[in-house]
């Protein structure tokens, strides 16, 4: 049998699933002895040894012994560094996904903020108006904070829907809990938007003399 000759196999089933590590094999064949008797000559054989390990995501001490064991051209493929290798990965993604949210809420805010300052400085004369019809400062302060509040508190409850939404359509394609992520975002968020609200008002307030 020379290394030229082909040989044609009938495919008698498919089985879609992972044998072995895919660094080893994409496509896996199971033949009967004959035909293996007659192709090992073809080429090098390896051979691969699989071991089951329970708790296998805690297996690092487990990995460094084997690895000890084990002559230097073997090859080592085990759940563990591939586990380790997905959680970083995750967690790369996710502080990236956390850094651009931030800089875009403190980006609206700081918008917001500006702009509704401006709109203050621009209705001044009017809220001057409301005082001298006797509003009192109290109530023109509350006035103000209403009117602030809604500003700032619909993003929050629609950034809050929108985001709960994407990260459990997320987690699913990811098959990961992201339930701490979620509830940080949400902390986070409703966070910034209130230091930018009590920042607003603050400012709003002082501008109109409200004490």
């Amino acid at each position: 049998m020379n290394q030229n000759q082909k040989i044609e196999f009938e495919i008698s089933q498919v089985v879609v699933k992972s044998l072995i590590a895919s660094n080893f094999a994409k496509v896996i064949f199971v033949i009967n002895d004959e035909h293996f008797e007659k192709l090992k000559n073809r080429g090098m054989i390896n051979h691969i040894s699989m071991f089951e390990v329970d708790q296998a995501t805690d297996s690092k001490v487990l990995r460094h012994n084997i690895l000890q064991l084990l002559p230097k051209k073997t090859t080592l493929r085990d759940f563990y560094s591939v586990y380790q290798q997905m959680i970083e990965g995750r967690g790369l993604f996710v502080f990236i996904c956390a850094f651009l949210g931030i800089v875009f809420l403190v980006a609206t805010g700081t918008i917001m903020f500006f702009r509704q300052l401006t709109e203050i400085n621009e209705e001044k004369e009017n809220y001057i108006i409301l005082r001298n019809i006797g509003l009192t400062k109290k109530e023109l302060g509350k006035t103000i904070k209403k009117q602030i509040i809604l500003i700032f508190g619909l993003p929050v409850i629609l950034g809050i829907i929108h985001a709960y939404v994407a990260t459990d359509i997320l987690s699913q394609i990811m098959n990961i809990n992201l339930l701490f992520p979620i509830i940080a975002s949400f902390s986070a968020y409703c966070c910034i938007y209130f230091v930018f609200y009590w920042l607003t008002v603050s400012s709003s307030i002082k501008m109109l003399s409200v004490k």
